[in-house]
């Protein structure tokens, strides 16, 4: 993955510009008479997130080797077994309703169908647009008008969901307050009675089926979202084109450009947008709307994003036709890229699979942190690579040396860089573990969808296991009422901030979706789909 990117050293008007990949630093001296300037590695001199000046500057610790897999972690089915909510069975209602009558005459029967046939199917088109909740209608469901593939018979989970997400989002106000929906009344809790209506003895896939979809996932990443190489030589010629902007606005500044997120870390398509971070001691240029303003006078659209918790620029090269998303002094953004390239590295099964993730939340629309008020790629990323730490036996391993405090109040402002990546030691972990991408997919939607306690457990890589929120310090406020997955580096940090509970209901909504749709012996595609926003929504939505 380190290869991604093949860059020359180039030359830009009055300074030099060298290339390191490796690094992931594109280092820009200053004027003609300083000289060629060297390769810059990863700074840490700001690794404090800037937009968080309590946070003291990262001390960066030596390499540890990789500790066993913590003995706390619980496997897939704990939460099944330990928790139950009173819930009565979802269908009970359902199946009496569909035996009433049945032991009336036959005949009777037979005129009662034939007097009411026409008047139910006239009344349930006129009233409801959707499927009666008896006899086909259920089947029939899977084509109502109410979404494009939706279900609307007894299957709650594979409905479109019914949440409009980006209108619940408070994050573009910078709000850390949950504005849709009361923590207290927050519910999504583990309900035994759910799981064994929807899961049941439905936790595998049968062996066709499984081998189908694992082959289904591998066509996929293979022929859509690898990395083709003219993308990869289109972000090559945006970075360079960028840097030789920087160059003439600051030719007596040095401004080191590091490349970090999908595009290096293994992780990106042909679609994927550029993630760069400048360190700089000019922290004029902190300020994104100088930034901004530079970007426009040679053509680039922006927008600003200054209140974000890491301030960013986006912009669009019309001529290249490429995005970027750009940040000043947030070097903690190069040791997560770092991180993630080890973790795909360490076995062979973690780029498809956090990939075909990836390409889901995409067409899901719910991998929007920053306007979409859903999670991040990022996020995505650490769920679908811890999910594959708790496997039994676990696929990778944990990196990262204990943390002193498992709260969040006692460890704020402490940010440990250390982690194993010597990567060599690393790629024979995971042999143990025999089970298909296809088993794999399935078993991650499942646990989403309805074995994971969205109102007690905490995500944490770090620790390789699920935690309890009252261990961490967020069973009250915000983050007792929201997805929790911890930062790995920051770990007072919730990655899941950006979504309210509103937002964490149509995300749960949508891993159940996708697990009763491969349950049910459909296919990635059909998981993929492209979300269609219904009618009610779509009038108020400005993308």
């Amino acid at each position: 993955s380190r290869d991604q990117f093949q860059f020359s050293p180039v030359s830009a008007s009055s300074a030099t510009l060298s290339i390191d990949i490796d690094e992931h630093a594109f280092s820009i001296g200053g004027s003609a008479e300083m000289g060629v300037a060297g390769v810059s590695p990863p700074s840490t001199r700001n690794n404090s997130a800037q937009s968080s000046p309590r946070v003291p500057a990262a001390y960066v610790s030596a390499s540890r080797p990789c500790r066993p897999q913590s003995t706390d972690v619980q496997p897939q089915s704990a939460c099944v077994q330990g928790r139950t909510d009173g819930a009565g069975q979802r269908s009970g209602g359902a199946k009496g309703a569909g035996t009433k009558g049945a032991g009336a005459h036959a005949k009777a029967k037979r005129n009662k169908e034939s007097k009411q046939g026409k008047e139910a199917k006239q009344s349930k088109e006129a009233k409801q647009g959707k499927d009666a909740k008896q006899g086909k209608g259920n089947k029939q469901g899977k084509d109502s008008k109410q979404g494009k593939g939706a279900k609307q018979g007894k299957d709650r989970c594979t409905r479109e969901r019914n949440i409009d997400i980006s209108a619940s989002s408070d994050m573009s106000t910078g709000s850390d307050v949950s504005t849709a929906v009361n923590s207290d009344d927050y519910a999504i809790e583990f309900s035994q009675a759910e799981w064994d209506a929807e899961v049941g003895g439905r936790m595998e896939l049968p062996t066709g089926l499984e081998k189908s979809l694992t082959a289904q996932i591998l066509h996929t990443y293979e022929t859509r979202l690898f990395p083709s190489a003219e993308s990869i030589e289109i972000k090559r010629a945006f970075i360079e084109k960028f840097a030789t902007m920087l160059v003439t606005e600051f030719p007596d500044w040095e401004v080191d450009i590091h490349v970090f997120g999908s595009s290096v870390n293994g992780l990106g398509t042909s679609r994927s947008d550029v993630d760069i971070c400048l360190t700089t001691e000019h922290r004029e240029l902190e300020n994104v709307f100088v930034l901004s303003r530079v970007l426009r006078k040679h053509g680039m659209r922006t927008y600003c994003v200054p209140r974000a918790r890491v301030p960013i620029v986006k912009i669009w090269d019309p001529e290249l036709r490429m995005a970027a998303d750009i940040n000043v002094n947030n070097t903690i953004a190069l040791h997560n890229t770092r991180m993630l390239q080890t973790f795909v590295a360490a076995d062979g099964r973690v780029r498809p699979f956090v990939m075909a993730i990836k390409n889901w939340t995409k067409s899901r629309e719910i991998n929007d942190a920053a306007f979409g008020g859903t999670l991040s790629s990022y996020a995505w990323a650490i769920l679908a690579i811890h999910f594959l730490q708790t496997r039994q036996p676990p696929i990778v391993p944990v990196l990262h040396p204990p943390a002193k405090s498992l709260r969040a109040d006692e460890c704020a402002g402490v940010v440990d860089l250390s982690f194993d990546d010597d990567i060599t030691g690393l790629r024979e972990f995971g042999r143990a573990n025999t089970e298909s991408l296809g088993h794999l997919l399935y078993a991650f939607f499942r646990t989403y969808a309805y074995e994971f306690d969205y109102r007690h457990q905490v995500v944490s890589l770090r620790n390789g296991c699920y935690l309890d929120k009252a261990q961490k310090g967020w069973d009250s406020g915000r983050p007792a009422g929201i997805f929790c997955i911890e930062e790995p580096f920051s770990t007072w940090l919730n990655l899941a901030h950006s979504a309210n509970t509103t937002a964490v209901e149509g995300i749960r909504q949508e891993f159940q979706r996708a697990f009763c749709i491969l349950r049910d012996g459909g296919a990635y595609d059909q998981v993929c789909e492209v979300y269609q926003r219904p009618p009610s929504m779509a009038q108020d939505y400005v993308p």
